[in-house]
């Protein structure tokens, strides 16, 4: 296989991993916005979740997106 080969295949799959991430991501913040709502709807507490989590997606389709290209 080719280097550029490897790079390809690599890059295809981390897209797939960061896409992994995203939809776990939104499955799961929205379970715990329904639990939130369920319980009295009080004070927002999935709030926490989704802005540290929503940090940690950005840096990873940063790091997957954004990455420079060797040619």
């Amino acid at each position: 296989m080719l280097p550029e080969e490897r790079r390809e295949r690599r890059d295809v799959v981390a897209q797939r991993v960061f896409v992994g991430h995203a939809r776990s991501y939104v499955v799961i913040n929205a379970f715990l916005v329904g639990i939130w709502a369920l319980a009295g709807a009080g004070s927002f507490w999935p709030a926490w979740v989704i802005l540290s989590w929503g940090l940690a997606v950005v840096l990873h389709g940063l790091a997957t997106f954004a990455r420079p290209r060797r040619t």
